[in-house]
């Protein structure tokens, strides 16, 4: 039935239909377009995520040992989509275009998301491809992928809450609660806004839909999860932490969206979606402004329709200035959380993006500024993929050294060399946690020391488990000492320009295997 009434709409209007396809087909290149160039994309955190979906894959077989280390706390840390997703995926494909696909798919919950807040606003969701441009940020590349995912199923979440005010189904219902519920299982940080814009999209339509609670029935269960997550989350999050306003960080509004490689053109390619942007909005407006004066809408718009518009610009713009506010007054980090505050800016200008002039509604009239999004998004995803194809050519010698690594190391890591590539954000940092993601074994370090994750070391039962190590230990190569924190590893891998030999010669059990460019493999006899 679904698909009759595909068939029937593209009949109707094959404009439509066509711009559609296009659309979607872009955006899934521009989702897809940087991996397919390289094996071991230059996004900081993504060799642990991989680590992660690696362990979710392989959980229940013995010889990779993750049983052995680790314990799931699903409901104390509930970050678990990306995670379950890529693991899923990696039964029927390789790890890394499992990570790969399951980052893609977190990344498209962007322009999804955006699509259907405008279809909650009584908006073409084609607007939605905007949201695109903000797949291949400064965000992305540090790793932060669960934190745009949930992003994306907020703005999904409160586009189905005005559905749901406006008209009441139990499909929507059903829709709406599942969407809530994903949310809090991929990043829990971001449900507490979700549910102040909730109240808020109820509060704002009250004037044309005369509902308020509606909307509260689906997202009781994704609410009772919260509740039990307040009371049983590790003590370790728990934090205070120093707020205040920052007005100067205005001047870092353009490189926390867009600056993750060395020179001028990423701030270029910003400043020239800007400009689409904003020529789109003008467009969109003259548009409405001729049309609008020609049919005489004015005298035959009926109240509750102009009671909608303005309660959805209420709700959205209020979003925008909430987490515009929230750039400007959060710290940098709270407990375990880094980079916090950076985010809310994406977050930002995603609602503002929402906040929009409408596409026009005539199909042909709708053709230019779909055209001009279009442009626009692809212009960072082809940046994107030209630094991939470069970092591609920077880990060659990575790639060739860890084949002479076995299945199931116990591999101690030391990154002296951060440099190499085009990246501002350090991809090297957590390269060889790819070696457990496709070998598994254990790792020297592991973001599971931070109880942040849903992989917590094991503490009951037998276990096998690294040693400890102290905050910023992954930053400090010259923390790890052979004679001690050593013993416990059989495979040791360095990334130096020059020679690791004088540090192992410490342990006289330990012999170097292999060297690649910048890389140094060693073992113990």
């Amino acid at each position: 039935m679904a698909w009759a009434r595909l068939v029937r709409r593209a009949r109707a209007s094959p404009v439509d239909a066509a711009l559609a396809a296009v659309s979607v087909l872009v955006c899934l290149w521009v989702l897809v377009a940087p991996f397919t160039v390289v094996r071991y994309p230059p996004i900081t955190d993504l060799p642990m995520h991989a680590s992660s979906i690696s362990a979710f894959r392989h959980w229940f077989d013995p010889s990779w040992h993750f049983q052995d280390q680790f314990e799931i706390h699903p409901i104390e840390v509930p970050y678990l989509t990306q995670y379950v997703l890529g693991a899923l995926f990696a039964c029927v494909m390789p790890i890394g275009w499992a990570v790969k696909l399951s980052t893609s798919v977190m990344l498209g919950l962007l322009p999804a998301g955006l699509a259907v807040y405008c279809k909650g606003l009584h908006k073409n969701p084609l607007m939605g491809v905007a949201g695109a441009a903000l797949t291949w940020g400064t965000l992305t590349h540090w790793g932060f992928v669960n934190s745009l995912g949930a992003v994306g199923l907020m703005m999904m979440g409160l586009g189905l809450a005005l559905m749901q005010l406006e008209r009441p189904t139990r499909r929507r219902a059903v829709l709406l609660g599942v969407v809530s519920l994903l949310l809090f299982l991929t990043h829990v940080f971001r449900f507490p806004f979700y549910c102040v814009g909730l109240a808020l999209a109820a509060l704002f339509m009250w004037p044309a839909n005369r509902r308020l609670f509606s909307i509260l029935v689906p997202v009781l269960p994704s609410l009772a999860c919260f509740l039990v997550w307040w009371i049983v989350r590790p003590k370790s999050i728990e934090a205070t932490f120093e707020h205040g306003w920052h007005m100067e960080r205005t001047q870092e509004i353009g490189a926390q969206l867009m600056q993750s490689f060395q020179g001028p053109e990423e701030g270029e390619i910003l400043e020239r979606m800007a400009k689409v942007f904003v020529g789109v909005g003008i467009y969109n407006l003259a548009v409405h402004a001729l049309l609008w004066r020609s049919s005489g809408a004015r005298s035959r718009m009926h109240r509750r329709r102009l009671y909608r518009m303005a309660g959805g610009v209420a709700l959205t713009v209020s979003l925008a200035a909430m987490f515009a506010a929230l750039f400007f007054w959060l710290p940098m980090s709270i407990g375990f959380w880094w980079y916090v505050y950076p985010r809310e800016i994406s977050v930002a200008v995603l609602c503002a993006l929402a906040a929009w002039p409408a596409l026009p509604r005539n199909a042909w009239l709708r053709v230019p500024p779909v055209l001009a999004l279009l442009y626009a998004v692809l212009l960072p995803a082809d940046f994107a993929r030209r630094e991939y194809a470069h970092f591609e050519m920077a880990t060659l010698d990575f790639e060739k050294i860890i084949e002479a690594i076995p299945k199931a190391p116990k591999l101690a890591y030391m990154i002296w060399e951060k440099g190499g590539s085009d990246s501002l954000e350090q991809p090297f940092l957590h390269l060889p946690a790819w070696v457990q993601a496709e070998k598994g074994g254990w790792l020297s370090f592991h973001f599971a020391t931070w109880n942040a994750s849903p992989l917590r070391f094991r503490t009951t039962g037998p276990r096998d488990v690294a040693p400890d190590t102290p905050l910023h230990y992954e930053w400090h190569p010259e923390w790890f000492d052979v004679r001690t924190r050593g013993r416990y590893f059989d495979w040791f891998l360095v990334r130096s320009r020059f020679s690791a030999d004088r540090q192992m010669a410490e342990d006289p059990t330990i012999e170097r295997v292999d060297h690649q460019g910048t890389w140094w493999l060693y073992r113990r006899r």
